[in-house]
C-alpha cells in the first residue's frame, strides 16, 4: 500500500482535486444545493477522495492485468513460432534435428515445472563437467540403431568431476535401448608404466577402469554386444588428446542423417564451456565431419585394450593405494569428542590441552572450555566441536586437507586444521557439526556423532 501511494501520489493529487471541482460545482448549480444547504460541502470532498482513491485502485488493477495478458500473449506466440519451426524440420525429415528439440523440450519442461514451485535452480558447472553432462543428455535421445561414435580423455571421465557415475549409467541405458556406442578413451601410457610418479592420475583411471568393468559386467547381454569401450595409451598424450578431444559424431539408424558434437577450443576450466551441435545432411562434404571420422579411424587402427583388458592389466600391477591420501582417509578412525572447545590466545602454555603451539607470535591453545583458565587467556573463539582423525599417514602423501576442507567448503562450513604425527584435528562450530559430519561421510568415512 506504500508503495501504491508513493507512485501514485501526484496523479491522486490531480484526480482529487478535479474530481472535487466537478462535484463541488455541480452541487451548487443544481437544486441539490438548495434541497441539502452549504453544511455538506466537506462530504462532497470526502466523496471525491474516495472515488479518486477507487479510480486509481481500479487503474492499477487494469494495468497489472494488461502487462501479465501481454506477457502471456507473448509467451504463446513464442509457443506458436517454436511449433512452426519443428514443423519445418518435420518436412525436412531430420530426425536427429527432432531429437535435439526433444531434448532441449525436456530440459526446459523441468525447469517451467521448478518455477510453478517457486524456484529454479541451474547447475553452475566447470568446463569438463558440462561437456560430460551435454554428451550424456544426447546419448539418451538416441533410438535402437543409432550409432555414436567418441573419443574422449582421462579428463573428461575424471572421478573429481560432477557426474562420473549418471554418464556411465547414461552409456548402459543406451546401450540397453539398441545404440551403438563405440569408444576410445585416451590415456598417457606413463600413468600405467610408472604409476608411483602419476598417483592421482593412476588412482582416477583404476577407478574408471573398475566402475565400467563393474558395469558391463553386471548389465543385459545387448549392452555387451552394444557398448564397445577400448583404451589408447598414447606415448603422445598432448598431442592425441589435444582439442577437438573430447568429441563424437552421430549417425542415425537409417544412415541418411548425422551430427557431430564438440566443445569450443578452451585453454583451461575457467574458459565458458561452450559445446556445439551441428546437424549435417552431407557428410561427404562437411569438412568437420570428414575429420572427426579420419581421427576416429586412424586411432581405431592402433593398438587399443578393450576395458577387460585394461581392468586385468590395472589389476596385476602393484598396488599403490597405500601411498594415497584416500586409501589412508577411508581407513582412519574418526572420533567426535564429546565436548566443547575454544581456541585462544593465551600468555603462556600450561595445563591441560588438546592441541599447543608456541611461536614468535604467540601462544595458541586449543583447550575444553571449561577448563580454561581467565587469567591466562589474552583472546578466544568458542562453542568449537572436534573431530579426530586418528591415523598414521607418510608426510610426503598430498591431497587429504585438501579433500576434506574442499567438501567442507561447499557446504560453507568455516573450520581450524591442526595436524599431529598420528592424527589431523579438525574443528567445526556446535551448530554445523552434524552438516559437517554428513559431507565428511560422503567421502567414504565412516563414524558417528
Amino acid at each position: 500500500m506504500k508503495k501504491f501511494i508513493r507512485d501514485n501520489s501526484q496523479n491522486f493529487l490531480t484526480i482529487w482535486s478535479v474530481l472535487t471541482s466537478i462535484i463541488i460545482l455541480t452541487y451548487y448549480s443544481t437544486n441539490i444545493y438548495d434541497h441539502f444547504g452549504k453544511s455538506d460541502t466537506l462530504w462532497l470532498v470526502l466523496v471525491a477522495f474516495f472515488i479518486a482513491i477507487l479510480f486509481l485502485l481500479v487503474k492499477s488493477w487494469l494495468e497489472k492485468t494488461s502487462d501479465l495478458k501481454v506477457l502471456y500473449n507473448d509467451l504463446l506466440s513464442e509457443i506458436s513460432n517454436f511449433k512452426n519451426a519443428t514443423k519445418e524440420i518435420y518436412k525436412k525429415k531430420n530426425y536427429l534435428g527432432l531429437k535435439m528439440l526433444s531434448w532441449r523440450i525436456e530440459n526446459e519442461i523441468s525447469y517451467a515445472l521448478e518455477i510453478i514451485d517457486n524456484s529454479l535452480r541451474l547447475p553452475a558447472l566447470k568446463a569438463f563437467a558440462y561437456h560430460r553432462k551435454i554428451f550424456g543428455k544426447v546419448l539418451l535421445k538416441l533410438d535402437k540403431g543409432d550409432t555414436y561414435y567418441t573419443i574422449s580423455n582421462l579428463d573428461f571421465w575424471s572421478k573429481h568431476k560432477y557426474g562420473q557415475q549418471d554418464f556411465l549409467k547414461s552409456n548402459i541405458e543406451a546401450a540397453t535401448k539398441g545404440v551403438f556406442i563405440k569408444r576410445i578413451i585416451v590415456i598417457n601410457k606413463a600413468i600405467l608404466q610408472n604409476p608411483q610418479e602419476h598417483i592421482n592420475d593412476f588412482t582416477n583411471l583404476k577407478s574408471i577402469v573398475e566402475k565400467i568393468y563393474d558395469a558391463i559386467s553386471q548389465a543385459l547381454p545387448v549392452v555387451k554386444h552394444c557398448l564397445q569401450i577400448d583404451f589408447y595409451l598414447s606415448d603422445d598424450i598432448k598431442k592425441d588428446d589435444a582439442y577437438p578431444v573430447p568429441f563424437c559424431f552421430i549417425e542415425n539408424v537409417t544412415k541418411d542423417k548425422w551430427m557431430i558434437i564438440t566443445p569450443a577450443m578452451i585453454d583451461d576450466e575457467r574458459n565458458q564451456p561452450e559445446i556445439r551441435i551441428r546437424l549435417i545432411t552431407d557428410k561427404e562434404r562437411d569438412s568437420d565431419y570428414i575429420n572427426y571420422q579420419q581421427m576416429y579411424e586412424e586411432l581405431k587402427m592402433k593398438k587399443l585394450a578393450s576395458h577387460e583388458i585394461m581392468y586385468h592389466e590395472i589389476q596385476k600391477l602393484p598396488s599403490i593405494e597405500t601411498s594415497t591420501a584416500e586409501y589412508h582417509l577411508n581407513r582412519a578412525s574418526i572420533k567426535v569428542l564429546n565436548e566443547l572447545y575454544s581456541v585462544a590466545k593465551v600468555k603462556s602454555i600450561s595445563g591441560e590441552y588438546l592441541v599447543a603451539i608456541a611461536n614468535t607470535d604467540g601462544n595458541t591453545m586449543v583447550i575444553e572450555t571449561k577448563k580454561i583458565i581467565q587469567e591466562n587467556i589474552i583472546n578466544k573463539d568458542d562453542n568449537w566441536r572436534v573431530i579426530k582423525f586418528n591415523m598414521e599417514m607418510p608426510l610426503f602423501i598430498s591431497g587429504f586437507v585438501s579433500q576434506v576442507s574442499r567438501i567442507l567448503a561447499e557446504k560453507e562450513i568455516s573450520i581450524c586444521i591442526f595436524s599431529t604425527y598420528t592424527a589431523y584435528i579438525i574443528l567445526v562450530k556446535e551448530n554445523r557439526l552434524s552438516e559437517a559430519a554428513d559431507a565428511i561421510r560422503s567421502l567414504g568415512c565412516s563414524f558417528h556423532i
